[in-house]
């Protein structure tokens, strides 16, 4: 044996390791083909990559010499602006007057140039040269001498530039670098001909406009990027006017043609811009190092997660084939645990191991089926006698289970018989049972096909039927079928048969009551010994000396309806003296009438699903009915079922209480806006009516339901009020109001103040 079960084992592990290495190659052959891809671009983005870092770091130089020439743009504007001023021209054409013989004077113009300097920052003095005075005003001072004493005595760089100025033919704007001189350092001005278009000796003063570099230059070591290497402006000249980083690389800047290049066998990347306006160079030399660092980091990183990615992939193939396999294995496994079909393990697939295995339990299921309907008569008497006895917890789960076991109960009326053998012609226990089977099979007989059937032999020859048919007519088919069973047990079986039938009632859970009030017709017939039909109804005048008033019953079912436990009992103690108390009741009727109580009850009962059927699981009432023969035992159980009944319901009102104040409160939350808003629109959206609603506003939010909608919109009204763009009408409109006179007075009542009033406190309090 155990050497059978160690080849069954090493053949089934045969068979997992060839099927599970198919799952793996088919998962990893699909995660080759990505992963391929992945690599062949990866090669391809090493070249994007470096493409566009070059471009990158052109850009950003060229970000610089855009910034730099919109700066030096303005201050030409300011140059311009200056050279076409009227009192400055009235100033420089005044043919040496002192003051000026057009009534302009060196304050005046002072003043002037120092106006335009506060204008931009960029600027640092303004200068005006006159040929006629030979004189040269700045923000600062005033100079009156020949340019030659200039030179030597303030400023001998500028006083130079000015004397070529005027020895040559310049342009009549340009920006011109000055310096370095022993006493300043290098500087850079804009000279500007007065009159503006003159060039030369034509001109009759020049303005000289000193540009602040470390404003001007200041992006140049602010740019990301460009501050590892060296970056530097250069003039006309050549000569470096700002410049960061490492100095030394100036000597890389020689021979550059604008674009980006490589100099020095491929050791720097170089990009030089021309100026537009300054005949300057934008320069910016970077290490090649560095970008080649960068990018193979990155280009190492991709990699990386394509390795990491690769091997997450393959772990995950085998996952997956292993997921994708352990059902299989799984079922394989319940098989050889559940079946003798050991050897089928050695089969060549999983495949043929199930199918083999499902011959073999298709057979079983056969013979299973066979000895299910053998038993389904059992079954189904099982079933009737626990529905007929009030066993049942779940009534909609059980008319399907009823179905399945082939009672079919299409319609929802019921009549319950009872069919009581008192005699038979055979005193054998055999031949009674032979009797029995005989009247229960000819019983179906007589009925109509439109009438369903269930049978059960429920002991003391007592034979019950559960009828079920339309309700229009039913009770006089049965009674017709009976009268016909009557007279075949009579004459053909020589039976004395005594048969009960109850009224119709309507649904699988009243079922019960019917039988119970069958069940006492029985006991009281029984004495007679005459085969008879009688029906519950003829003893309807009597059943009425046990029952409860029908506003009784009303009461017991809205107090159980509103978890009123004290309410309750009282009505069930009401109709106990009425019924009991010095009376001589029969113990089947007393019985029916509590039944009823039970169900009378259930009807305030508004909980479904698995909540109420652990609850009637627990606190099933019928069975304890059925087992108490005492008065006194029937009422104690009723009561005791009431209270818990009430207990339960008032939990479930409280709770369904909060939810819909919850509800409602942010309904009214979300739609306050709506003019329309009532009670009784309220009470349709939640399906009530208006009085329940305005009394549940009362009870559960203590206060109406208008009082509570104003302070809703009031609070929202206040809110809009802090915004002063909201008129009065708006903030009105906004809240559910159809005209602001409406609001107005709703917000004094409740505030005590107007919104107006409201709105000047809020200002006075901000200001």
């Amino acid at each position: 044996m155990r050497s059978s079960k160690r080849r069954n084992g090493n053949g089934f592990r045969r068979i997992r390791s060839k099927v599970f290495a198919k799952l793996l190659l088919s998962f990893l052959a699909m995660l080759m083909i990505p992963a391929a891809l992945t690599v062949i671009d990866f090669f391809r983005y090493q070249n994007i990559l470096w493409e566009e870092t070059l471009r990158y770091q052109a850009s950003l130089l060229e970000q610089v010499q855009k910034t730099v020439d919109e700066r030096l743009e303005n201050i030409r504007i300011v140059a311009i602006d200056i050279s076409i001023d009227s009192a400055i021209n009235r100033y420089t054409e005044s043919s040496g007057l002192e003051g000026g013989s057009l009534g302009v004077s060196n304050y005046q113009i002072t003043n002037l140039l120092n106006n335009y300097r506060q204008v931009y920052r960029s600027v640092t003095d303004i200068l005006l040269y006159t040929m006629h005075y030979d004189k040269i005003l700045s923000t600062q001072s005033v100079y009156s001498g020949p340019l030659e004493e200039y030179a030597l005595l303030e400023d001998a760089a500028l006083g130079r530039s000015l004397v070529e100025y005027f020895d040559e033919e310049r342009l009549y704007c340009q920006f011109v670098t000055i310096g370095p001189s022993a006493e300043k350092e290098r500087s850079l001005f804009l000279l500007q001909s007065v009159p503006l278009w003159s060039t030369g000796r034509a001109a009759t003063g020049v303005i000289a406009i000193q540009v602040n570099t470390e404003d001007l230059f200041q992006d140049i070591s602010e740019i990301s990027g460009l501050q590892e290497g060296y970056v530097c402006l250069l003039d006309e000249k050549d000569e470096p006017l700002a410049e960061v980083g490492d100095i030394s690389l100036l000597a890389e800047v020689d021979g550059a043609d604008g674009q980006s290049a490589w100099k020095s066998g491929s050791d720097y990347i170089v990009n030089s811009v021309d100026s537009r306006l300054a005949g300057w160079r934008y320069v910016s030399v970077q290490p090649q190092q560095l970008y080649a660092e960068r990018l193979r980091a990155v280009l190492e990183t991709h990699l990386l997660l394509v390795c990491v990615l690769t091997l997450a992939g393959i772990a995950a193939a085998y996952l997956f084939s292993r997921r994708n396999y352990s059902p299989l294995e799984q079922v394989m496994v319940k098989i050889r645990k559940e079946s003798a079909l050991g050897g089928l393990a050695r089969q060549d697939s999983e495949y043929d191991y199930i199918e083999a295995s499902i011959s073999s339990l298709t057979q079983y299921m056969h013979t299973l089926q066979s000895t299910l309907e053998r038993e389904v008569p059992r079954i189904q008497e099982n079933m009737l006698y626990q529905l007929l006895t009030g066993a049942v917890i779940d009534y909609d789960g059980y008319s399907q289970g009823l179905t399945e076991m082939g009672l079919l109960m299409p319609y929802s009326s019921y009549v319950v018989v009872l069919l009581d053998i008192t005699s038979y012609p055979s005193e054998k226990m055999e031949e009674r049972e032979v009797f029995k089977v005989m009247l229960r099979q000819q019983a179906s007989g007589f009925l109509p096909q439109d009438v369903s059937y269930g049978v059960a032999d429920i002991g003391q020859d007592n034979i019950a039927l559960l009828l079920n048919g339309k309700r229009e007519g039913l009770e006089a088919v049965v009674d017709k079928a009976m009268e016909r069973l009557l007279d075949y047990a009579r004459a053909d079986l020589l039976l004395i048969l005594t048969i009960c039938i109850s009224e119709s009632v309507d649904g699988l859970e009243n079922v019960a009551r019917a039988y119970y009030a069958a069940l006492r017709l029985v006991d009281q017939r029984r004495s007679a010994g005459c085969a008879a039909v009688v029906h519950v109804r003829e003893n309807r005048e009597r059943d009425k000396l046990c029952t409860c008033p029908e506003e009784l019953l009303t009461q017991l079912t809205n107090m159980v309806s509103v978890g009123d436990k004290e309410r309750a009992l009282a009505v069930l103690e009401k109709g106990y003296q009425i019924n009991f108390v010095g009376r001589n009741v029969d113990i089947h009727m007393a019985r029916s009438y509590f039944i009823t109580l039970v169900d009378t009850a259930l009807r305030g009962v508004r909980m479904q699903g698995e909540a109420f059927d652990a609850f009637w699981a627990e606190n099933n009432p019928i069975l304890a009915l059925s087992n108490e023969n005492t008065l006194e035992g029937m009422q104690a159980v009723t009561q005791t079922f009431v209270s818990r009944v009430c207990s339960l319901v008032g939990e479930e009102c409280k709770g369904h209480a909060d939810a819909l104040k919850t509800d409602i409160l942010n309904y009214l939350g979300s739609y306050y806006s709506d003019n329309n808003l009532s009670l009784s629109s309220v009470a349709d959206y939640f399906q009530i009516t208006p009085n329940y609603l305005s009394a549940f506003f009362r009870e559960n939010v203590g206060d109406t339901f208008l009082n509570t909608l104003t302070g809703i919109r009031i609070e929202k009204a206040k809110q809009l009020l802090r915004d002063n763009n909201n008129t009065i009408e708006t903030v009105a409109r906004k809240v559910g109001y159809s005209s602001s006179n409406s609001f107005i007075r709703n917000y004094k009542k409740l505030e005590h103040i107007t919104p107006g009033e409201y709105r000047d406190i809020l200002r006075r309090n901000r200001g």
